[in-house]
């Protein structure tokens, strides 16, 4: 059973880039200038698609190997 259902994630995932964009006009920089890096580190695959189908595109791994045999069919 999924633990993180899509629109958990995709609202935290929001509400981190609401958090973002609030930090980069502080700074005086451009929101779209800031990048969020989502770390996918040891999710299962069906929390990772589950991201993706949520909007996310950005993943971070520790090893390439990793994000590689997730992504491979």
């Amino acid at each position: 059973m999924n633990e993180n259902p899509p629109s958990s994630i995709r609202e935290r995932y929001l509400h981190a880039l609401d958090q973002v964009a609030e930090a980069a006009a502080g700074s005086g920089r451009r929101p779209e200038a800031v990048r969020l890096v989502v770390v996918s580190k040891s999710q299962p695959l069906e929390v990772i698609r589950t991201a993706i189908a949520s909007g996310i595109s950005i993943f971070g791994e520790n090893y390439a190997e990793e994000a590689l045999g997730r992504l491979q069919p």
